[in-house]
């Protein structure tokens, strides 16, 4: 369907309960023409998500709690991403997208994540997007194919860069399979600009941090939580310093 001249699809969900039934209806977006500029107004956030898609091999890791914009970062930074052979394996597909091969896992045709991965292994690719890590066998695919050489670009749901490890951890990744693999998390919310505008402040480590959050468990000094980052973006004016509020909630 089209809303105000441009597609759109529709993502229902309903449960029942005893007294009576909850459903939820999310809107996404099918032509967004974001850039990564877009996403954030801080500029060195901006340049370390264009780097990402330069890489050739590894895991990225974009986690937030829902709502956050984890796949609008994620479409954003694929649709930007030029001369890449890029293949996502979704459940299900959320943006449809012409330059690139989506799979959908469905269970009922045995199309699992495991059966998926092998299926676009066949065909060379760049970069594969997992679109979210939600059980072990999503998290032990996208270790193994980046272990093979590959670019992997997931998503996860956790409130920081340090939980998304321990997430990984405790759906059975080996420490050191991550080690080798993982090379950049990041953490994100969403906040308001004003005229109807929204931003994300982000968190994030590069590869020097991961490693240092797997050796010891905590991050670094020098690592920059969401939480500064949120009241330096408030500090040069970005947005409202009631946000700080809205974080800490």
């Amino acid at each position: 369907m089209e809303i105000d001249g441009q597609p759109v699809s529709l993502r229902f969900a309903l449960v029942s309960s005893y007294h009576n039934t909850s459903g939820v209806l999310r809107i996404l977006n099918q032509h967004s023409p974001l850039h990564i500029e877009d996403l954030t107004v801080d500029y060195d956030t901006s340049i370390w998500l264009r780097n990402i898609t330069k890489h050739t091999s590894g895991l990225f890791i974009f986690s937030g709690p829902t709502g956050s914009g984890k796949t609008t970062t994620l479409y954003t930074i694929l649709n930007e991403t030029k001369g890449k052979k890029i293949f996502t394996l979704e459940d299900p597909v959320e943006v449809y997208h012409e330059n690139y091969v989506q799979i959908q896992i469905n269970d009922h045709q045995h199309l699992s994540y495991d059966e998926g991965i092998k299926q676009l292994m066949r065909h060379d690719p760049d970069i594969i997007m997992i679109g979210e890590i939600r059980d072990s066998q999503a998290a032990l695919m996208a270790v193994r194919s980046a272990l093979t050489g590959h670019l992997v670009v997931t998503s996860l749901h956790s409130q920081n860069c340090m939980s998304a490890i321990d997430r990984l951890l405790d759906l059975g990744v080996d420490m050191y399979q991550l080690k080798d693999v993982l090379i950049g998390i990041s953490n994100q919310r969403l906040f308001n600009l004003g005229a109807g505008k929204r931003s994300g402040v982000y968190e994030y480590m590069n590869r020097k941090e991961v490693a240092y959050a797997l050796e010891h468990r905590c991050v670094s000094e020098t690592f920059i939580t969401l939480q500064k980052q949120l009241q330096n973006a408030v500090k040069k004016g970005y947005i409202a310093s009631d946000c700080l509020e809205e974080y800490s909630l």
